[in-house]
């Protein structure tokens, strides 16, 4: 494959046998915006039953098969659930057929994007990301596992074991310490990377949520420190948790969540300039995205400093430069 287009008979023949549409012919392969994780490719296929307009998201890194099925398993979770999703039709984690695990989904025609400023003056925003954490999480469960606190914290600290940035441990620990006192909440179905850049607008104006790579059962609080982060960064302020709370309820402890997202936050931009993305599964590309974002970042550095009583060098040394 090259970077507009897969190979075509590979992708037929996958077709062919994955879906058991007879005869697919490929045609009008076109890239779309790159994410940081995966490169998507657009296409139109004809078939003996009927013809579709898809979308092909091909995946990076060492976990790459893992993501194209937890996104496919996912998906179809949602759109069993009534969640707006792309429907997906099929995963394919081994990287033998187009040479990179992949999945294969809708094309959601307007492929719109909103805007952080577009996404707070709207209460449907704040309602999604609410009525995803309603979700009944049972059967993702079923699919994905079950986590919660600790096991998000555990996950961090497998990351800095693997791929130390001095300082971000002393966060984990502060983190560590405070773990007591954070009440549990239930369980919810998390995106893990909420934001408008992840809603597409159809051209009859339905959305769609795309980007469910990380899809898991966890705290709730987790997702909403995370869209908050992102949206302070776009416009030095987050609106999005007094709207999310009209609808669920105060959200407690909020502070500990809000540490945990910029550590997250943080660190992968540290580790992806110091060791390269592909260490997180990421296209060599992000590290380019990543840099460009260091510098809006820096209030919440401080914040985190001061809160912590902790200096992270490599991230004052990236916001020096």
């Amino acid at each position: 494959m090259t970077d507009d287009a897969v190979d075509a008979p590979g992708l037929e023949s996958w077709l062919a046998a994955s879906l058991g549409w007879a005869g697919p012919r490929i045609s009008n392969q076109r890239p779309l915006q790159a994410g940081w994780e995966s490169d998507v490719i657009a296409f139109d296929v004809v078939h003996a039953s009927g013809e579709h307009h898809l979308v092909v998201r091909l995946y990076e890194g060492q976990d790459a098969a893992a993501k194209a099925v937890r996104e496919f398993d996912g998906m179809r979770e949602l759109a069993n659930a009534g969640f707006p999703v792309p429907f997906v039709f099929g995963a394919e984690p081994d990287g033998a057929v187009l040479g990179r695990p992949f999945l294969v989904m809708e094309f959601v025609a307007g492929n719109a994007e909103w805007t952080w400023p577009e996404a707070a003056a709207s209460s449907h925003f704040s309602r999604l990301f609410n009525e995803l954490h309603s979700l009944d999480w049972r059967p993702f469960a079923a699919k994905l596992g079950q986590g919660g606190v600790e096991e998000t914290l555990e996950d961090f600290r497998g990351y800095l074991v693997n791929a130390p940035i001095p300082g971000f441990e002393k966060w984990l620990r502060w983190l560590d310490e405070r773990l007591h006192s954070v009440p549990r909440l239930e369980p919810s179905v998390v995106h893990w990377d909420y934001h408008p850049g992840n809603m597409l607008v159809a051209d009859d104006d339905s959305l769609r949520i795309i980007d469910w790579t990380s899809v898991a059962v966890s705290d709730r609080r987790f997702d909403l420190a995370w869209s908050g982060l992102l949206m302070r960064q776009s416009m030095g302020t987050d609106l999005l948790r007094e709207a999310y709370e009209q609808h669920a309820g105060s959200m407690a402890e909020m502070e500990f969540f809000d540490l945990a997202a910029v550590l997250r936050r943080l660190y992968s931009i540290a580790v992806s300039l110091e060791y390269g993305p592909e260490v997180l599964g990421m296209r060599p590309e992000a590290a380019d995205l990543m840099r460009d974002q260091i510098g809006s970042l820096g209030p919440s550095y401080e914040w985190a400093r001061d809160l912590t009583g902790v200096s992270i060098e490599a991230v004052e040394a990236l916001l020096e430069g």
